[in-house]
């Protein structure tokens, strides 16, 4: 019975000092949506229990947008005139995550946990085009107002719902599905790849 005790007592020890590096890249949007754009994250991970992990890391985001018109110019031909936005941000986060689904092979499961962002943004809170029609200049102008600052600090939370493949005992790659939001009201989707290394 005690040599039972020890034994397993070992191997949960063992598993729990499980670590790993992890990589994420993916795609997403920021705001309603109007954004698209990318994100990118490392992070160091580490076994608590069988089936529970925290991680460390940080990321960075970039999203932006455009508002293209086509106008005719005093010689009747027709142009394209651009306003160009975009919101990019750095990020400290930690997570929590347990294993809903786990195999020799395959890991399903959930992390969440709080997150420290620093965002510069130019993206506009109203913008008013105006036609050469209406102006009698030869292009078109454009009334922006910013009432939103140029630069935020903030906290939020960030959650991720992951599948993970173990290629072998050292190298992982998975997907994941997640949703980050934070005290300035920045609502951001994710949707993106992993690889990691187990050590």
């Amino acid at each position: 019975m005690i040599f039972f005790f020890l034994s397993n007592f070992c191997c949960l020890h063992v598993y729990s000092q499980t670590k790993s590096l992890l990589l994420q890249i993916g795609k997403g949007t920021h705001g309603t949506g109007d954004m698209k754009g990318f994100y990118f994250d490392a992070a160091y991970q580490q076994s608590i229990q069988k089936k529970t992990f925290y991680l460390i890391g940080v990321g960075a985001t970039i999203h932006d947008r455009s508002e293209t018109v086509f106008y005719n110019n005093n010689s009747g031909v027709l142009q394209s005139s651009t306003y160009r936005a975009n919101a990019s941000g750095f990020q400290l986060f930690a997570q929590y995550g347990i294993h809903l689904i786990q195999s020799k092979w395959l890991n399903v499961g959930v992390k969440a946990g709080p997150l420290l962002r620093f965002q510069s943004s130019t993206y506009y809170d109203e913008l008013g085009k105006y036609y050469p029609i209406l102006t009698n200049f030869p292009f078109v102008l454009y009334d922006v107002v910013h009432t939103s600052p140029l630069r935020t600090y903030t906290i939020g939370g960030v959650a991720d719902l992951f599948v993970q493949h173990h290629l072998n005992k050292k190298i992982v790659i998975g997907a994941n599905l997640g949703l980050q939001s934070d005290s300035n009201g920045d609502l951001i989707t994710r949707l993106g790849v992993s690889i990691g290394r187990n050590f």
